[in-house]
């Protein structure tokens, strides 16, 4: 009988069941519709189109917050130096 190979399967069992318990401790709410961040940084050679750049899909609250915290500030995108924006648009 091979017990690193039992051992090996048990520890697997036990973290599967760890991921398990953890993934339903804090359940995400979800959003009715997803939903995807753009940037945009204007280049009037280009099309408004193909100046955006997709960050992120968002499909959860908690995405969206841990998304919006670690942009820059909306306000400071609209300087006279960087002169760019974020599009919050539905997906679909």
């Amino acid at each position: 009988m091979d017990t690193t190979n039992n051992s090996s399967n048990q520890d697997q069992k036990q973290n599967n069941e760890r991921e398990l318990v953890a993934d339903n401790a804090n359940p995400k709410s979800p959003l009715e519709f997803s939903w995807t961040f753009w940037y945009l940084k204007p280049d009037k050679r280009v099309v408004w189109e193909k100046s955006l750049i997709k960050l992120i899909d968002i499909g959860f609250v908690e995405d969206f917050w841990a998304t919006y915290n670690h942009l820059a500030l909306p306000s400071r995108l609209a300087t006279a130096k960087i002169n760019s924006d974020y599009y919050f648009f539905r997906t679909g």
